[in-house]
This record gives structure tokens, sequence and C-alpha cells, in this order.
């Protein structure tokens, strides 16, 4: 088993509905070459590193909010 394998996420092939790790290039079922398509990995990219900067910012305003506040005391 390779190292880092249990938290790999999984989705199913588009052809055959196969579970196959998200980072795989080729089915190993139906060896299809493109399991996802391009544009769904695309979109998946651009939403977690929405999500991350959304994330990055909460803690900013969280932590702003908390020095402000113990400025006032």
């Amino acid at each position: 088993m390779k190292r880092g394998a249990i938290l790999e996420e999984k989705i199913n092939c588009r052809h055959c509905g196969q579970l196959i790790p998200y980072r795989s290039t080729v089915c190993e079922a139906c060896g299809c070459k493109e399991p996802l398509p391009k544009a769904d990995k695309i979109k998946d990219r651009i939403i977690l590193t929405t999500a991350g900067i959304v994330g990055v910012l909460t803690i900013v305003l969280i932590l702003g909010t908390i020095f402000s506040y113990i400025k006032l005391i």
C-alpha cells in the first residue's frame, strides 16, 4: 500500500463507474485514459482554491477582532 493512500479521495470512472483514485490518469478497470474530464478537474481546483482563500480570510478576521478587542480593554 502506498504512503498516504488511505486518505486519498476516490471518484467513479465516467466510463465504467469503478472507484479509482482522484489523481489517477488511467482507469485500471476499463483502461480509459481520462477517467475524469479535465473541465471537472479545473472546476474542483478553483473551488478548493476559493475555499482556502475564504478560510484564511476568516482566520484573519477572527484574529483581528480578538486583537482589537484586547486593545480596547
